[in-house]
């Protein structure tokens, strides 16, 4: 199956649960990831699409390891069932441990700092 194939399908099954999938470029780098998940709750995923088997080139390694060194989470999906897999179990965390901890913490922060230098 062709890669654009896969990233179609798991984009689709994606946005059934509200998840917002947009084509990830970045003009002045190349070998970015593919898609950028962003999930209802504030979280951010990037995913590299390749057809079965397939392996991303030194270049998409390099620039995927970037992103997890800053603690992103970036995942290699060659397989329909792999990325509906990944997004199921990625809603299934966020429904269980409540988008309160990820996104309601960063915000407290960010208004707590900004009400001081007010």
């Amino acid at each position: 199956m062709l890669e654009k194939d896969i990233e179609a399908r798991v984009c689709k099954h994606a946005q059934k649960y509200g998840v917002l999938t947009r084509k990830y470029t970045s003009p002045s780098h190349r070998s970015v990831p593919d898609r950028l998940f962003l999930f209802p709750t504030g979280l951010a995923v990037f995913i590299e699409f390749k057809q079965k088997g397939a392996k991303p080139t030194k270049g998409q390694r390099r620039e995927m390891q970037k992103l997890v060194d800053l603690q992103h989470l970036v995942y290699v999906i060659d397989d329909i069932d792999d990325g509906c897999k990944l997004v199921d179990s990625l809603i299934e965390i966020i429904s269980r441990d409540r988008p309160e901890t990820l996104t309601g913490a960063a915000m407290a922060l960010i208004k707590q700092k900004f009400k001081k230098q007010c």
